[in-house]
């Protein structure tokens, strides 16, 4: 029997605690080798190696730190170019591991890399140059090794959210806590269960101490960093911001900004501040971040580019695809073009809305003709899903209308009424098969009404998904209200003698509704957010 209430949470941590003190042994052992070879380093400067010799053994080791093909741009967690990741046999030290789940090395490396920058701190404050990014802009670089750059499905999200790290040194003096045979016995078959039913906990909890190790190099650097003089510092900071901004890098961004205010005044090349980044790449938190900075909002209002773009130009502007991609389907796509260009629509100066940039085009032109195409994708996807939701719709409502007038049972044949009307069954089908006539009638209406529209621009904002929406979801309490129906339907013809069939019943019924979520729920969940 599984044990309950506080010992399954009890259980669950167990294992998570478990998984976790095995991984963190096993980076020990990681920190034990760096701390050898900063041994072996000092020995080198005592026998007149000089700092230069030590000074490249630590940077070796960091070099050491780099994932093959780690996040496709060829350069390790601290900056180091692999030079043998170039060609097909090209492998880093931890190649075989991240060319499988590049995550795993990536997690790998930051651990490293935060024990090698608490060994070395002058690591955290390398020139870059052609072969080495500075070590900042190298993690700035890498939008998915924080929280803001990985997207989680929602069921995911919600443990995430709950799960609860505890950092635990794999070096302790606590002594375990003595069980009897029988208490011994039950954890660890609670062990196992648990292992069994949420094997996707531990992970979940590892993904998220990644996450958190990842921004803790970044304090880490930060501080280093700000320990130079304010002449020498900004070489360090200057690029990672703007690089972070483009990245979507929404944690390196806010703490570099908290520990350089003044970051937020640099450039790129082509002239653009951190905000036109974050809006031209749809880094959202990363202009909420900007938009949050009031004692600088006068200023963000009226920036332009060397076309006489201004913020609202830069939101008209079709996104990156690899951003674009983030949400499926091209319809909701333009929603979020839309939401976006209206969100700083309500952020500039009234009279932006109405001006020219160099081409002579406004906002709104600009914006009809970069998303001409999406607008047709999105038309052409829309008709698509709800043909499909259309026939379905009306499948349902036939087959649960011939149920209505052909009740379970027959009628008697003195009154005319139902045999089995007086049953509780019965009542429970009546409604059920009431309740799903309604419900896949009025999704087919609505599935008709898109099908209908005349998918304008502004159609994809609010009109087009709320319809589907609306439809999405009448469509599934007609589905749940049939398999109700057909199971009180079945119980009261076979009842009698045999009550055990009303469970395959109920099982069996719960089969297509658990389908209809686990394959609908997602995009139904997307253009709900």
């Amino acid at each position: 029997m599984l044990p309950r209430g506080d010992n399954h949470m009890g259980c669950q941590e167990e294992i998570v605690e478990a998984e976790r003190k095995k991984e963190d042994e096993r980076l020990w052992k990681d920190k034990e080798e760096v701390e050898a070879k900063a041994r072996a380093d000092e020995a080198l400067k005592r026998a007149g190696g000089g700092q230069k010799r030590a000074d490249d053994a630590a940077r070796k080791e960091m070099m050491k730190a780099t994932p093959a093909g780690g996040a496709g741009d060829g350069k390790g967690i601290l900056g180091q170019k692999d030079s043998t990741s170039s060609g097909p046999q090209g492998r880093g030290t931890f190649g075989s591991t991240s060319m499988k789940d590049p995550s795993k090395g990536l997690a790998k490396t930051t651990h490293i890399a935060l024990v090698l920058v608490a060994r070395y701190p002058e690591l955290a404050t390398t020139i870059p140059s052609d072969n080495v990014d500075a070590p900042l802009m190298a993690i700035a670089r890498k939008a998915d090794a924080f929280e803001s750059g990985c997207r989680l499905n929602f069921f995911v999200s919600l443990i995430y959210i709950y799960v609860h790290l505890k950092s635990k040194n794999p070096v302790s003096n606590k002594k375990p806590r003595k069980m009897n045979l029988f208490s011994s016995v039950l954890k660890e078959i609670s062990l196992l269960v648990w292992k069994v039913i949420v094997p996707h906990v531990t992970h979940i909890q590892k993904l998220k101490l990644d996450y958190h190790q990842a921004l803790a190099l970044v304090k880490c650097l930060c501080q280093e960093i700000s320990a130079l003089n304010l002449q020498s510092n900004s070489i360090h900071y200057s690029g990672p911001i703007i690089e972070a901004a483009s990245n979507g890098a929404y944690k390196v961004v806010q703490e570099i900004a908290d520990t350089f205010p003044q970051a937020i005044w640099y450039s790129d090349k082509s002239g653009y501040f951190m905000i036109q980044l974050a809006i031209l790449h749809r880094c959202e938190k990363v202009y909420n971040l900007t938009y949050q900075m009031s004692d600088h909002k006068h200023f963000h209002k009226t920036l332009k580019d060397t076309y006489n773009n201004n913020l609202l130009h830069l939101a008209g502007k079709l996104a990156p695809p690899q951003k674009l991609n983030l949400v499926s389907g091209a319809a909701l796509q333009m929603q979020r073009e839309l939401q976006c260009f209206k969100e700083v629509e309500t952020f500039v100066h009234p009279k932006y809305k109405t001006e020219k940039n160099s081409f002579d085009q406004t906002p709104e032109m600009l914006f009809s003709t970069e998303h001409k195409k999406l607008v047709r994708d999105g038309e052409e996807w829309m008709k698509k899903t709800t043909d499909s939701y259309t026939v379905i719709a009306g499948l349902i409502t036939t087959i649960v209308f011939a149920a209505a007038i052909t009740v379970p049972g027959g009628n008697s044949g003195d009154t005319g009424n139902p045999l089995y009307a007086k049953e509780l069954s019965f009542l429970i089908f009546a409604v059920a098969d009431t309740i799903s006539l309604f419900t896949s009638t009025t999704s087919l209406l609505l599935f008709l009404s898109i099908l209908m529209a005349r998918y304008a621009e502004q159609d994809f904002l609010f009109t087009l998904p709320s319809r589907l929406i609306m439809g999405l979801a009448t469509l599934f309490l007609s589905t749940t209200s049939m398999m109700i129906a057909f199971g009180a339907s079945l119980y009261l013809l076979f009842r009698q003698g045999k009550e055990w069939i009303l469970i395959p019943i109920a099982a069996l019924s719960c089969l297509p509704i658990t389908c209809f979520v686990t394959l609908q729920f997602p995009l139904l969940a997307e253009l709900i957010s």
